[in-house]
């Protein structure tokens, strides 16, 4: 009887697995489809212009602080980002006009908190008529007109005349900072990495920080260009976790000079241990998490003690690094 009830339940399955399996599922249109793809395009775009906003605006703060540490690669900040349709790739101006409202008319992006125009009462949507006397015209040569009539070198104030309601003249007068971009990668791995030309950073880096975590990250970074790290490696024995500690070091001045909280900024390498425990152990370049907290926790505190007595900000010098420096240059 086992024998039979065995057979038949091999014959059972057997027969399940030939035929076709009956999935169950909704009906849905390709008209339908498509609707929620114009959507989430648009959500891809709206994602794009917060990340922006939210890197440029650290990056403003952080170039004001970093002044110090940056001689000669300095740049006349205003604060402000602006676009029209033709500021977008081809396949994205369609939905920029439809779901943005881009048209040839140049306006303004946004606009970074504690900027001179930010002071000045430009906001976000406020269209720009003329820069410094040149009328800046329709279509796709708005924004390169628009860079061309504003002047960048010389530190003079952007005249700008902006239609809001009607026309209104308004003057911006330009702050220093140091000069560096920054480049927002698709990569889902928690990175930044400072190159010759700025610094890049990582949507999984985006994800994974907050605003004073990313400002630190960025501060880092900025740290390894304003430093000219690479060229110190190899040279009076320093190597690139003399460097990568530095970097961590003097980026919580920068924080600090530049108005962040650096209490908390030691925590981050905890989180990183956290969620990536291979970091925990000394790498070839890199120092370990635990001693990158606990230098960190002591830099804040060594920090802290100045802006208590009212000691300039500025950090401590290493033999090593400073000897490695003057032989760069």
């Amino acid at each position: 009887v086992l024998r039979v009830v065995l057979v038949t339940g091999l014959f059972l399955l057997s027969s399940c697995a030939s035929a076709a399996p009956a999935l169950r599922t909704v009906a849905v249109t390709p008209g339908e489809a498509a609707v929620e793809s114009q959507f989430q395009r648009q959500l891809v775009l709206e994602q794009h212009f917060s990340d922006d906003h939210r890197v440029q605006t650290i990056r403003f703060k952080l170039g004001r602080g970093a002044l110090p540490f940056c001689p000669g690669r300095t740049k006349w900040k205003f604060g402000l980002a602006v676009a029209n349709q033709y500021s977008f790739s081809p396949g994205d101006q369609s939905l920029a006009r439809r779901s943005f409202g881009f048209r040839d008319r140049l306006r303004i992006l946004y606009v970074i908190p504690g900027s001179p125009a930010h002071e000045a009462g430009l906001r976000s949507g406020d269209y720009i008529a003329r820069v410094n006397g040149a009328r800046i015209p329709s279509g796709a040569d708005a924004k390169p007109r628009y860079l061309a009539a504003a002047d960048w070198q010389s530190g003079a104030p952007l005249k700008l005349v902006i239609d809001r309601d009607g026309l209104k003249k308004t003057t911006l007068k330009p702050v220093e900072a140091c000069d560096f971009k920054i480049k927002l990668t698709q990569s889902q791995q928690v990175s930044a990495l400072a190159r010759k030309d700025g610094v890049s950073v990582s949507k999984g880096m985006l994800w994974f920080a907050g605003d004073h975590e990313l400002a630190f990250v960025i501060a880092h970074e900025l740290v390894h260009l304003a430093r000219n790290h690479l060229s110190m490696i190899g040279r009076f024995g320093v190597s690139r976790k003399d460097v990568e500690s530095e970097a961590d070091y003097i980026g919580l001045y920068i924080m600090a000079r530049s108005g962040y909280d650096i209490a908390h900024a030691p925590k981050f390498w905890r989180r990183m241990a956290a969620n990536f425990p291979r970091m925990q152990g000394s790498a070839r370049t890199h120092p370990a998490t635990s001693y990158r907290f606990v230098a960190m926790r002591k830099a804040v505190a060594e920090i802290n003690l100045k802006l208590a007595s009212g000691e300039a900000l500025v950090p401590g010098s290493r033999a090593k690094l400073a000897r490695a420096e003057l032989s760069a240059n």
